[in-house]
């Protein structure tokens, strides 16, 4: 059974600028990570070392990347298979309405055709009652093919429709390329543009009052997720993202790239090269190297009932993380 424990964390301006490098640089290599297996196709092995060779993020952050990836890309095929039974299943349906409408259209112009006869026999025979009546059959024989005739063409548009979705939905799958929108594809439709938004947008959707606006919302759905993978011989659960419930903390290690930006600055500030600062060989400056590595989160509150069940799976199984930045209630602050 999965279970999903959230919580706030509570940043000073450095902690927060730092995580959000991280998250901002893991969420742009996700788009290209999607790219790699989706669109280019490329063997796990080699979009592995095209990672790895950016010398960016730790081997864990990598696997997270490419396991992300690749359960994505799975649901979504997975999804497309199941729309491609439904739009077949439909296709079917109407066929079949089409089918039994087009015989009864066949079997109401065999009848006109009979009442046509009768009707020239009640005129030879002056027979007025009869031939109103036989009139009226027609009208309404001819009234009811129209009808029908009407839907057909109706349904036969829906057909044309699901067939160029089936054949999409094919041809994706064929060639294993399905479309995924980073951002929302609701919010993209809110994108400001030259028509009149009133009209366009729903009562759910947020207009905006200027390209400029809508793109800080744009920017924040893109770019605010960063996910690691849980691992069972890993230590609580997890190689990169590790909450120390005793001491309420959250330690989180920082990618490569923030890494060395971190300990360029140690250097400066104890004027030691980064050269012998990364130097797993110097081993006094070891302590340095974990300060530059790791964040530690203090003050990580969770709920008694998600606490207990947070202590549960530590240490027994994997713990997958997730740190996601969402606007504060006020609408107004990132978080």
């Amino acid at each position: 059974m999965i279970t999903t424990i959230e919580t706030r964390l509570k940043l000073d301006l450095t902690q927060e600028s730092t995580i959000n490098s991280c998250v901002r640089l893991w969420s742009e290599y996700y788009r290209k990570t999607w790219a790699m297996l989706n669109n280019k196709h490329l063997e796990e092995k080699v979009i592995w070392h095209n990672l790895m060779d950016s010398k960016l993020f730790t081997s864990n952050q990598v696997d997270s990347l490419i396991n992300k990836v690749k359960t994505e890309h799975s649901k979504i095929k997975e999804l497309t298979k199941f729309q491609l039974k439904q739009h077949q299943s439909k296709l079917g349906n109407i066929n079949k309405f089409i089918s039994k409408e087009s015989k009864l259209i066949i079997t109401l112009n065999k009848n006109i055709g009979k009442l046509k006869k009768e009707l020239l026999a009640f005129k030879r025979l002056n027979n007025i009652v009869k031939t109103k009546e036989t009139y009226f059959k027609i009208a309404k024989a001819n009234n009811s093919i129209k009808k029908k005739q009407l839907v057909i063409n109706s349904k036969s548009i829906k057909v044309n429709r699901l067939i160029k979705s089936i054949n999409l939905l094919k041809a994706r799958i064929d060639k294993n390329t399905f479309k995924l929108c980073f951002g929302s594809s609701q919010l993209l439709k809110q994108r400001p543009g030259n028509h009149c938004d009133k009209f366009r947008l729903n009562s759910n959707q947020k207009p905006y009052k200027s390209v400029d606006d809508w793109n800080k919302d744009w920017d924040l759905s893109r770019n605010n997720i960063l996910i690691s993978i849980g691992r069972k011989t890993k230590p609580q659960g997890n190689s990169e993202i590790q909450y120390y419930p005793e001491y309420k903390t959250l330690r989180f290690r920082v990618t490569d790239k923030e890494y060395l930006n971190r300990l360029d600055l140690i250097s400066k500030q104890l004027n030691i090269p980064v050269k012998d600062l990364n130097n797993n060989d110097i081993i006094k400056n070891g302590i340095y190297r974990m300060q530059a590595r790791f964040i530690e989160v203090a003050n990580v509150d969770f709920c008694e009932k998600n606490l207990a069940k947070l202590k549960q799976v530590i240490n027994t199984q994997p713990v997958t993380a997730k740190i996601m930045k969402k606007l504060t209630p006020n609408g107004k602050d990132i978080g």
